[in-house]
């Protein structure tokens, strides 16, 4: 800005024409994003398992325009239970960095879910279509699913967690990692976009998956002039907990824990593609034109 104040008047108004006329130049780099928000849901279901200590089914939901943050405390407490918290660990939280966690831990009979969103709204102000590209940093991955039991034949624990992102609605990449154990043993399982194999570890009684540190950039497509393109990313954690000849809280457990600390760095998650070299050139060629008019009109 300092130099465009220091240019003659004659300059600074052929600066604006310029402009202008080299929109498709300048403007790509100016798609901007709407302030993004959050929200983020975590639930746990009775599903009339045996070992569900009269827990009843529960929810709580937030959202926000900066940071939301849930766990079992938000949810009610029911005599003759302490209560949820005793039994579970469920927790979602995120702020408008992009900095995600879900959790869903059980050691009781039922079903538990955490989500966790951060949504934004990307704007192509420019004159000419733009490329944008969303970038992950998946860490913390972990499945644990386990314990003692009266009788493994009968168990059936499975944990999972997942990532998704969606473009106006539309789902455009999705991976799920899971543990299962059953009278068989343990089961792992992995569907939709590769973020790597993970550690897999077994001590006979207990299975634990972690995932690799992940990092990837996802190809938003072209975005039109004038055009919007809304995001959502979301991160998904599951526990299902079903021991009938078992023990609550004390014996077996299932856990499943994701997060995305990306916006904790301070680093984007939606960036717009540099210009082309023939973007650059018309950049270039225009400023040209401005000095070489600038000279002429002194003359």
């Amino acid at each position: 800005m300092p130099l465009l104040f220091n240019l003659p008047k004659t300059a600074k108004t052929m600066m604006t024409s310029c402009k202008i006329a080299c929109a498709g130049a300048l403007l790509t780099l100016c798609g901007a994003a709407a302030a993004a928000d959050v929200a983020g849901q975590i639930r746990y279901q009775n599903l009339g398992l045996a070992n569900a200590v009269d827990l009843a089914d529960a929810s709580a939901a937030a959202a926000d325009s900066h940071a939301i943050w849930l766990d079992t405390n938000a949810f009610p407490s029911r005599a003759p239970q302490a209560g949820y918290g005793t039994y579970m660990n469920v927790t979602a939280g995120a702020d408008e960095h992009g900095e995600l966690l879900s959790n869903a831990g059980l050691r009781a009979g039922g079903q538990a879910i955490a989500t966790s969103v951060w949504h934004d709204t990307v704007i192509n102000h420019g004159a000419a279509s733009q490329s944008y590209a969303f970038h992950f940093a998946l860490a913390n991955g972990q499945l644990e699913v386990g314990g003692w039991s009266g009788d493994l034949s009968t168990r059936d624990y499975r944990a999972t967690f997942s990532a998704e992102v969606l473009v106006n609605g539309v789902s455009v990449w999705r991976t799920e990692r899971g543990l299962a154990q059953d009278g068989a043993g343990f089961h792992q399982s992995a569907s939709g976009a590769d973020i790597g194999a993970g550690n897999y570890t077994n001590t006979g009684s207990i299975g634990t998956y972690t995932l690799d540190a992940y990092n990837g950039t996802l190809n938003l497509g072209q975005v039109g002039a004038g055009q919007a393109l809304d995001v959502r990313y979301v991160l998904t954690s599951q526990s299902y907990w079903n021991d009938p000849d078992g023990c609550a809280y004390e014996c077996g457990g299932v856990q499943a824990t994701v997060s995305d600390p990306l916006g904790y760095s301070g680093a984007a998650r939606i960036t717009s593609a540099v210009p082309e070299p023939e973007t650059y050139a018309m950049l270039l060629g225009g400023l040209g034109l401005l000095g070489w008019a600038a000279r002429r009109k002194r003359a």
